[in-house]
Parts: structure tokens; sequence; C-alpha cells
């Protein structure tokens, strides 16, 4: 009798139209059990789909089972709904929910010793905190929306509601936007709750990554609960019993991946809510207007914020108006003075800055605007007994975070300079006064969310004054005084801010009342990417219940020396867009549902 199995495998490769292949195997394996499976000449990591029957065909060999346990049933229903949903390639969301180097040796390591923690905070609750967590716990829905402002104490019910699902004997996964905010929310849980929790980041090594997934894995298959906290990719990893999903900050752009797939992690932390019946929080001061829609539905310290890196936003010749750009965006370059370079930084292309102006050899060469570092140097010339330090991505190690972070409790700092990576979060008590520079950096820019995100980050900036025993100042430097997200911010006006701007984009046709896809076409030649964007527009017209912005071009408009097209599309029913992007004219198209901007 022939012991032969056949399996329908999924590899975590671009194999083009196809999205799995038949592999047999002498060996009974479950759905979810990671293999090798070759691939041509290739060796290529894959997951097993079902059992099949015998296919008409001949068939190869799986080469060989990974040791990882397999992953879990909801997950793997996590993917098919991802691969429908933003109409993404099986391989794309598979690689996105694995770790990377899954195949590789590793050398193994002591687990860490095991402590339980010292339990949740002494300090007893405010009668809002327990208003809220009263809310949560008897209500009859699974999705809830916490908002307060910043500094209401979200993180202590976060606490709370994990202590609860640990009880239960149930996992818990808590998403956070930024790597700023993963040192500080890890230590919070770690003295709670000792070595339950797990935390990962991009600022650890592939093999340090991986080892955090297998010890999820395995606490998983051997149904132990674990916390696990981090950036949206957390939200893949296996967990025992799923009791309990928190996003903080859930209105961040940063839960929205722009690479394929192009999830959102809210939309997908909803499903995985759903699917594992757990309970799903999402946490902010300001929340998206979105999020609120579906809710509606259903030692003295300062601190600048700027959200530009760099000495100077550009350079201009002052004798012919040339701006220096960069040769492969057309966007201005940002001068580094500790470098003395000009750096872009979209594709982080470099280069020495000139003398003279290469348009007219002029030699009165400009430099305007500020960045952080600029701001450190004004600084640091003004306040020389001032003790400063500054954090944006150019800074943003992680153990200059750390470092930056203990100086802040400890108050061996006053004045702290950084870009929207200090506004988001950190709780430090001791700032009293916070100072936007250039409130407008964002307002004006051609996108529909604009004044949403201007709103939010001022918002969440000034949030960071006041937290300790003394009342906060905040100082908002704008051009534009009067504009509704400057007021409402200045106000905090939240629920007038929101009903307005709700108002108009329901008579303009935006999110949340129609649905949109985002279209892009990159070609070498400018007018090969524009006719090839105006011809699938036409073709999109065709279609019944879509209405079609465009083409244009991209807001970025060369990109990597190709030039880049755009087509927006709308509709009240999300199948018409998936039908679209399923059916891109090529490989040098991109589709993206639900976009966090059309820029």
């Amino acid at each position: 009798m022939e012991s032969r199995r056949y399996y329908l495998i999924t590899p975590l490769a671009y194999t083009g139209a196809a999205t799995a292949f038949t592999y047999h195997a002498e060996q009974p394996l479950g759905p979810g059990t990671i293999v090798e499976v070759p691939i041509g000449r290739r060796q290529i990591t894959g997951v097993v789909l079902e059992e099949s029957s015998k296919p008409s065909f001949a068939t190869k060999p799986i080469a060989g089972v990974v040791d990882a346990p397999p992953l879990p049933p909801d997950l793997i229903s996590l993917a098919a709904w991802l691969t429908s949903y933003y109409a993404a390639s099986p391989s794309s969301v598979f690689s996105t929910l694995l770790p990377a180097g899954l195949t590789k040796q590793r050398r193994s390591k002591e687990e860490p010793l095991s402590s339980p923690g010292t339990g949740l905070p002494p300090q007893p609750l405010t009668s809002e905190q327990t208003a809220a967590l009263k809310r949560i716990r008897t209500s009859n829905l699974t999705s809830h929306l916490l908002q307060g402002v910043t500094g209401s104490g979200k993180t202590r019910l976060y606490l709370e509601l994990t202590a609860e699902a640990l009880a239960n004997g149930q996992s818990v996964i808590i998403l956070v936007p930024e790597i700023t905010l993963t040192p500080q929310i890890v230590g919070q849980f770690e003295a709670a709750f000792g070595s339950r929790v797990l935390a990962s980041h991009s600022k650890l090594t592939e093999a340090q990554r991986h080892l955090i997934w297998s010890q999820a894995s395995t606490a998983a298959a051997a149904g132990e609960p674990r916390i696990i906290i981090g950036p949206r990719s957390c939200l893949f990893m296996p967990a025992h019993k799923l009791g309990l999903i928190v996003v903080d900050e859930c209105h961040e752009s940063t839960y929205k991946q722009e690479q394929h797939p192009r999830y959102n992690a809210v939309s997908a932390a909803a499903k995985r809510a759903h699917l594992t019946s757990a309970r799903l929080v999402l946490g902010s001061a300001t929340p998206g207007l979105g999020e609120l829609f579906l809710a509606q539905q259903a030692g003295r310290q300062a601190l600048l914020y700027l959200n530009r890196r760099g000495s100077a936003s550009s350079q201009v010749c002052g004798d012919c108006g040339h701006v220096t750009t960069c040769p492969n965006c057309s966007l201005p370059l940002t001068f580094h003075a500790d470098l003395m370079r000009l750096i872009c930084h979209h594709c982080n292309y470099r280069t020495p800055n000139p003398a003279v102006c290469p348009e007219c050899n002029g030699a009165d060469l400009k430099l305007l605007g500020g960045g952080t570092k600029r701001i450190e140097a004004e600084v640091i010339r003004l306040f020389p007994d001032a003790r400063v330090a500054r954090l944006d991505r150019d800074s943003a190690t992680l153990s200059h975070i750390k470092t930056v972070f203990r100086a802040l409790q400890k108050g061996e700092l006053d004045i702290v300079i950084g870009t929207q990576m200090i506004a988001k979060g950190l709780d430090l008590p001791a700032i009293d006064t916070v100072g936007v520079v250039n409130a407008d950096t964002m307002l004006f820019l051609p996108d529909f969310t604009a004044a949403e995100r201007t709103f939010q980050l001022l918002s969440q900036v000034s949030g960071r004054a006041g937290r300790g025993d003394r009342p906060g100042q905040i100082y908002i430097q704008t051009y534009s005084p009067t504009h509704p997200a400057i007021v409402a911010a200045a106000t905090g006006s939240y629920d007038r801010f929101a009903a307005s701007e709700l108002e108009e984009r329901q008579a303009l046709s935006y999110p949340p009342y129609v649905y949109l896809l985002h279209l892009s076409v990159a070609a070498t030649n400018q007018a090969v990417a524009q006719q090839e964007a105006a011809a699938f527009a036409a073709q999109i017209k065709q279609r019944p219940g879509l209405a079609v912005i465009g083409p244009a071009p991209s807001f970025i408009e060369q990109q990597g020396k190709k030039y880049v097209w755009t087509i927006t599309v709308k509709s009240k029913h999300r199948a018409g867009l998936v039908a679209v992007a399923s059916a891109l004219p090529g490989d040098h198209w991109s589709a993206d549902l639900d976009p966090a901007n059309l820029l």
C-alpha cells in the first residue's frame, strides 16, 4: 500500500502567477508545517497549506522539514485573509508572517531566568481609569476604542487587562508604533510580569528576532501564555490562546506597511482578534478619523520638536535660484553640517557640499530652513551651560535611545531636540516646556490626511509637557495660526476638529466614507509612464461604481531614476477595488489598498 502523501505548499519566493505547488512526502504533515522544497535549482522555504489527493502529474519530494513548530490555525486563516483583502501574493504574506533566516543554523542560547515579576503597580486606579476598565470588562463588544488625553494612564489599563488575560491562561499582544517607545513600555511590563514578556523590533539583529520568534512559537506549542510587545510585525507572532490585542497610538501611520503586502496592522489586528475571539483595544489620545468613525458606528526639562532632520532643508543659489536636488529623486537635498554632506532622505544619495553653484558657477549658495541638527547648534550657542541631547532617525540607535531616556528620567538632561520620534507616548514627568518649531511642515502637503496628521502630531508632542507635578507650557510656531488643525491642537478640541474634518471628508468623498486604491507605474521614460497610466485609467473608468482621479505625476515624481505616475480610485464597495488591484498590467505597476496617504 502506497504511503506517499501529497501536500499543497506555498513557497516563500515569487513564482509568477502560481501561488502553490504540490509536493510529496512519506510522513504526515499538518497545515502550517514549515518545510524546504525545490523550485528549479533552488531550495525554498515553504508553508504546508493542506493535504491533497494524488495529482495526475509527477511531483517532487519535500526536501526537509524545518525544526520549528507549525504555524497555528489562526495565523494560517489570517494569511488567507491578508492575501484576499489586500490583493497580495501568498508568498509575500507568509514571508511577512515568518522571520528571516528560518533555515540558518543558530548557536543555542541559554533561556532567560524565569521571573514572575512584581505584579501590577501599587498606585490605585483613578476614577476615570476604573470607569473605563469596568466598561471594557462588562461590554458585550469585543473591540474597544480607548480615547484618553496624553498622560491619562492608558498604559495602566493595558497592564490591568493583561493581568486579567494571564490569569485566564491567555496570551497578549501589545503593538507600539515607534522603536522609541519599546524600551519604556517593555520595562513597565517586565516589571509587572517578568520573563513572560517577549519584545521584538527592527533594531535587533536577524538572529535576535529569530530567537524571540522561536521562544514565542515554542511557548505557543507548549500551551504557555506570553506577552508579546513590539511594532506591527509582532502581530504575527504565534501565541497560545490569544486573549487580548492592544494597538497603542492606533492612529499612527507606521501601522501601515508600505512594502508588499501593503497591510494596515489595525485592520489585521481586528481580523486576528475576530479569528481568536480575543479582546481588541485601540488606544489613542487622538484617534484617526477612520477609527473614530468605526467606533461611533459600532528636574524640569524642555523639549523642542521639529519634524525635519539635518541642519538645513535645502540649498539654493542666490544668483540664479537653482536648488540642489537628488539626481535619483529630484527632491531637494538636506545639508548635514556635521558630515559636510548633502543627503537625500528618500534614497540616501550623498554628495559633498559644493563651493559654487553647478548651474551658474555663482558662489552665493544659501542654506534655507532648519533641521534638528541646526536647532541643536543654536540651542548650544544660546544656552552653553544646558545639557542637550538630540533624538532623530540619524541618531536613533537603540543604545542611544535608552541612554537619552535614562538621562531624562534621572534629570541629567535639560533640553531634548527631536523629530516625531519624541512625540509619541513617552512618559517624561520632568518636562515642563514644549516648543514646536514650524508647525506647518505637514499642514499643506497635497494629501487628504494632512490636517489630521498635523493635529495628531501637535497634540502628541504637546502632551509631553506637564505630566509631572507642575503645569506645562506649550509654544507652537506657525504661519497659519487660524488653521482649524492648529487651533484645535492648541485648545485640545479633538471632538470639534473631528466633526469638521469628517464633514469635509464626506463632502469630498474620502475615507472613511469611501474605500481608496492608489496605483502607481514606474518607467525609465516619463512619456512611457504617462501613456501607460492614461491607458490603464481609461480601462478602469469602464468599470461600474468606480471614480478615477488622475493619472498624475507622483508626489516624488522621480524615484531611483524612474518616473512614477499615479492613479487614485474611489469606491463605496471594496470588491471593485480588489478586482482592479488583482489585474495590474505588469510587474512595474503597484497597488496600495487603503493607503495611509496619497503622497
